[in-house]
C-alpha cells in the first residue's frame, strides 16, 4: 500500500508551506528522519486548510518539528497559533475546484481565533458545544460518509 503525503519533509531538510490546500491524503505533512544520523525534518505551515486526512493532518517523528499558523483542520485544532478547527466547504471536489466557499467552527474554535479575513471566506461560528446534539451528530456523520464514499471510490 502506497501512503499519500501531501508534503514529506525529511533528513534536515527545512520546507515553509503557505496557502496550500491538503485533501484526501494519508497525511497532508509528515516529518522524519530516514536516513539514521541525518535528524528529521522541519516544516513550517502557514494558512492552510488540510481536510479529509485518511490516517492523521500531520506525523513528525521525535527528530522532526512541524509549526502550524493560521492553518484550518478539520479533524483536530492543530497546535500553534491562529488555528481553527472546522469543516471546510468547497466548491466542486469531484471537479478538483477546491476553491474554499465556507466554514462551520467544530471543536474548540470561535470567532475569537479570527484575524481578520484569515481565510478570506464566509465562516460560521458555530462552535460544536454549542449545536445541538442532533446538528453535531449529522455533521460529523456527513464526514464519516464522505470518508467512507471516498474510500470505496479509492479501492
Amino acid at each position: 500500500m502506497t501512503v499519500t503525503l501531501g508534503v514529506g519533509v525529511r533528513d534536515n531538510a527545512h520546507a515553509k508551506v503557505s496557502g496550500t490546500t491538503f485533501y484526501g491524503n494519508d497525511y497532508a505533512i509528515k516529518c522524519y528522519e530516514k536516513v539514521s544520523g541525518q535528524g528529521g525534518g522541519h516544516a513550517e505551515v502557514d494558512s492552510c486548510i488540510i481536510a479529509e486526512s485518511r490516517k492523521a493532518a500531520f506525523e513528525i517523528d521525535r527528530f522532526s518539528s512541524i509549526n502550524f499558523t493560521k492553518t484550518l483542520c478539520d479533524q483536530q485544532l492543530l497546535p500553534g497559533a491562529d488555528n481553527l478547527q472546522g469543516i471546510p466547504e468547497f466548491e466542486d471536489i469531484g471537479s478538483n475546484h477546491f476553491n474554499c466557499t465556507n466554514i462551520t467552527l467544530t471543536g474548540n474554535s470561535s470567532q475569537q481565533h479570527l484575524s481578520g479575513a484569515t481565510f478570506g471566506v464566509h465562516i460560521q461560528p458555530h462552535p460544536i458545544e454549542l449545536l445541538n446534539k442532533t446538528h453535531a451528530k449529522s455533521t460529523l456523520e456527513a464526514i464519516k460518509e464522505r470518508r467512507r464514499t471516498k474510500g470505496a471510490q479509492l479501492a
